[in-house]
């Protein structure tokens, strides 16, 4: 049957169809192609904006600490229990402003767990000297038992011969001279140092000058 054009019915329907399959395939790919764009180009992240009001705030310091470091143990000379420079090494691990940082609109104070371990070593060895058993100390046994849990740093320790035998009649380990895979521990002192001069310049600015 023919149209008063001078075409079949049935010919303008297969050319609708064929022209409404290619459009469905067109749409079909660009939903492909749109989706395969976000797998290889994700949208940027959006940075959440915290007030640092009561628990609003982030859980750690989002500082890009580059590739993991190496340290090897060794028996160091330095920062000993009881050696007339003791407690000025000791002192010298600290950045200014020993660890904490202050955050946020209002310059919230927060710790550092990192510097917070290392104030408990420097109180348990100051509680060896005194004899000290004061509630602190016991916090800091507890606080630096649960970050040893918290890292639970599997390095391999070899037995020792030279230290003979333990009560089980395996060789004991002392961990010196193996190496461990780190976190840069430089970069971390280095940005809480800068922190810690902007803080001060900060209150200067503010003119405040009360501790």
């Amino acid at each position: 049957m023919r149209s008063p054009f001078g075409t079949t019915i049935d010919s303008d329907l297969h050319i609708n169809i064929a022209i409404g399959f290619f459009v469905f395939i067109a749409f079909v790919n660009i939903i492909a192609v749109g989706y395969q764009a976000r797998i290889i180009f994700p949208p940027a992240p959006v940075e959440r904006v915290y007030t640092y009001e009561g628990q609003d705030h982030p859980r750690e310091l989002h500082l890009d600490l580059g590739e993991p470091v190496a340290l090897t143990v060794d028996d160091a000379e330095h920062f000993q229990l009881a050696a007339p420079e003791a407690m000025s090494e000791w002192n010298s691990i600290f950045p200014p402003g020993r660890g904490f940082i202050h955050l946020g609109p209002n310059k919230r104070r927060f710790g550092t767990s990192m510097f917070h371990q290392i104030h408990c070593l420097d109180m348990i060895r100051t509680a060896l000297l005194s004899g000290s058993t004061t509630d602190h100390i016991h916090h800091c046994f507890s606080y630096l038992r649960q970050m040893a849990l918290c890292h639970a740093d599997l390095t391999l320790e070899e037995g020792v011969p030279a230290l003979g035998l333990d009560p089980t009649g395996e060789l004991p380990v002392d961990g010196l001279g193996m190496t461990h895979t780190c976190r840069d521990w430089s970069k971390a002192y280095t940005y809480l140092t800068d922190e810690y001069f902007n803080y001060k310049e900060w209150r200067k600015t503010h003119n405040i000058t009360a501790l």
